[in-house]
């Protein structure tokens, strides 16, 4: 991944000078999981016991064990019986789930236990599922970074800032100035996290109306008190400004559906839509090759400003002084008034047989 982003980088593909910085957008996406919802288990927690009740107990166990041994043998089980269709049919019918109550707090999938139950909107059903991440420039749609995590409601927000610093690591060459986003990313201590990188947030707030700052009448003399009143205050001018942001950056914010594009492509297109095989490390894995064959896709439909390499360079020789440069225009245009002739006015010339 980082090399196909490179390669993008070297096309010119997505800008890299300072007077034009990118313009990011982040966004998650669920992908449902590879197992099945009849897959839960209730996690049973070990009994919390103290070391004298454990004593205790593994006393009684031994002396139990001990009898056993002594006593005489139990005389052979009996047969077990065949098992007949109806057996079957029971073990295919599935456990009935109406009136129960699931959470990722008390069930667990047994064949995946890095899927989490998750769901987006308040009428659709939880169903295992992983959260996948897209740090998008918005005005080339190419994905600059792509993780995979397991769902949870504050997933989006704590693996686009490990996005954001992964960037500044693997590429210094690009300089994100803004970042859109939706409402999912609307928290003050996401905002202030994007302040202290020196990024611009354009983010969806659920509200626009300015709050008010908070005003003590006395001076707390608890350092920690303090610092909490001063963080407090911090957090809402952050927000207050980022409210405040309009005009120039309205078409940015537009672009950012290209990062809901770049989804259903892999979804629609590339199987993104479920998890091809089972854990987290192969979900990543997933997720990594479909963003790569995707901003392959992008860089071979570029065009603009590809760098001559290779076999282009003998085909597109460099005139570096005039007298090469005007050789060069007198050939072509030589080739271009004989390819005329030959397609328009020699076929068209009626000559005598004596001619």
């Amino acid at each position: 991944m980082k090399h196909v982003v490179d390669q993008c980088l070297a096309a010119g593909l997505v800008k890299t000078n300072v007077d034009a910085a990118v313009d990011a957008a982040v966004d998650g996406t669920q992908v449902r999981a590879n197992v099945s919802i009849h897959g839960l288990e209730e996690i049973q927690l070990a009994p919390v016991e103290s070391i004298e009740a454990y004593l205790a107990r593994q006393a009684v166990e031994d002396k139990g064990h001990e009898q056993e041994s002594s006593s005489k043998d139990d005389p052979d089980p009996p047969p077990p019986s065949a098992r007949g269709a109806s057996g079957l049919m029971e073990q295919a019918v599935h456990e009935d789930f109406h009136g129960k109550t699931f959470s990722n707090e008390s069930h667990r999938s047994t064949s995946d236990p890095d899927s989490r139950l998750y769901k987006k909107s308040a009428g659709q059903e939880a169903h295992p599922r992983f959260l996948v991440h897209d740090l998008v420039d918005v005005r080339t749609g190419v994905i600059l970074d792509r993780r995979a995590s397991r769902a949870s409601g504050t997933a989006e927000r704590e693996v686009s800032l490990q996005q954001l610093a992964a960037i500044r690591f693997r590429h210094p060459s690009i300089t994100i100035r803004t970042l859109s986003a939706d409402k999912a990313y609307g928290s003050k201590e996401y905002l202030a996290s994007l302040k202290d990188l020196g990024i611009t947030p354009l983010v969806s707030l659920k509200s626009l109306e300015l709050d008010d700052e908070p005003v003590y009448k006395r001076k707390s003399h608890n350092p920690r008190i303090q610092a909490q009143r001063a963080n407090k205050i911090r957090l809402i001018q952050i927000s207050n400004a980022a409210k405040q942001i309009h005009g120039g950056y309205r078409h940015v914010q537009r672009m950012r559906v290209r990062c809901e594009h770049g989804f259903a492509e892999a979804k629609n297109v590339h199987g993104m839509d479920r998890a091809n095989s089972r854990g987290l490390d192969r979900m990543q894995e997933q997720a990594t090759w479909t963003g790569i064959v995707q901003n392959l896709k992008r860089l071979c439909r570029f065009k603009k400003n590809r760098p001559v390499a290779g076999s282009l360079i003998c085909a597109n020789p460099v005139a570096d002084t005039a007298q090469e440069r005007t050789t060069i225009s007198i050939g072509r245009l030589s080739r271009g008034c004989r390819d005329f002739c030959n397609r328009w006015i020699w076929p068209k010339a009626n000559f005598s047989p004596d001619f």
